[in-house]
């Protein structure tokens, strides 16, 4: 049989469950040389460039058996549920193998009407490998079963992790986008000077007035008012130190709410602003 015809061990999940699936996959490799498994999130089966699509429907065409990971993120994705369809309607074996919070007894149909087990608890991994060995009727090499319950568990988690923080980004965009604009806004209304001072309160960090004003390459009549300026705009922080009830000194700093963007948008410095104002 030529090596494109071999029968496929097909991992379908989601993308964001990658992690789970590459190691599976080289676990079950390890177990059985010879075996040809596919998972579309892994660069070598599926490289950049290819129809992805007829890649993914050949090796379902192929696949002998089709392992569906089971996770509450991978079985709310369209895409798992079409590659299980396409292997329902192809009459492949197809198994669940369930992992983090979805369990093999709470799985919606159709993937509870088939052949489902827990993938982290060490004997549901191990009907998982006999099934593998006799479908492909595969000599099994010496499997760490406690080890690879124990590293799906650690991906689980942080797959979990990796979809919180992704649901916080795209609630928090509309925030985000209001907050570029704002900035965007009031770095407009910045000369050169004022914006070389942006430069270097986020090179030196909080830096009082006796150094601002060493660094300014002008006369020191305008660093009050130029402070003043990026002050009201909400960019810079100013802070009074005390002693007693006398004022001692007074920091400037940049304000950390905006300090990333800032950043990006002032460095590298751009030719057309002229020679900086300050020391930087």
């Amino acid at each position: 049989m030529a090596e494109t015809q071999k029968p496929v061990l097909f991992i379908s999940h989601a993308a964001i469950d990658k992690e789970l699936a590459t190691h599976l996959k080289k676990i079950v490799e390890q177990s059985f040389p010879g075996i040809d498994v596919f998972v579309s999130s892994d660069p070598e089966d599926l490289p950049i460039g290819d129809p992805w699509v007829e890649q993914i429907l050949e090796a379902l065409g192929r696949a002998k058996l089709i392992l569906v990971l089971g996770t509450d993120r991978g079985l709310s994705r369209k895409w798992v549920w079409f590659e299980t369809g396409a292997g329902w309607d192809r009459r492949r074996q197809i198994f669940t193998g369930c992992v983090g919070k979805l369990r093999r007894n709470n799985l919606p149909p159709p993937f509870g009407q088939h052949t489902a087990r827990n993938l982290d608890e060490e004997a549901d991994c191990r009907e998982l490998f006999d099934l593998i060995r006799k479908e492909f009727e595969a000599t099994q090499q010496p499997t760490d079963f406690a080890d690879l319950c124990k590293n799906l568990i650690r991906l689980d988690i942080r797959a979990e992790e990796r979809q919180r923080l992704a649901a916080l980004e795209t609630e928090g965009k509309p925030f985000q986008d209001e907050q570029r604009k704002s900035l965007d806004k009031k770095l407009g209304t910045f000369d050169p000077t004022c914006r070389d001072l942006l430069r270097y309160l986020l090179l030196n960090g909080e830096s009082d007035g006796r150094h601002i004003y060493a660094a300014a390459l002008f006369p020191d009549t305008q660093m009050g008012n130029i402070l003043q300026f990026v002050e009201q705009s909400g960019l810079v922080l100013q802070r009074i130190e005390r002693v007693g009830s006398m004022e001692a000194n007074r920091f400037w700093k940049i304000n950390p709410e905006f300090e990333s963007r800032l950043k990006s948008i002032l460095f590298p410095r751009t030719d057309d602003e002229g020679p900086p104002k300050f020391r930087l």
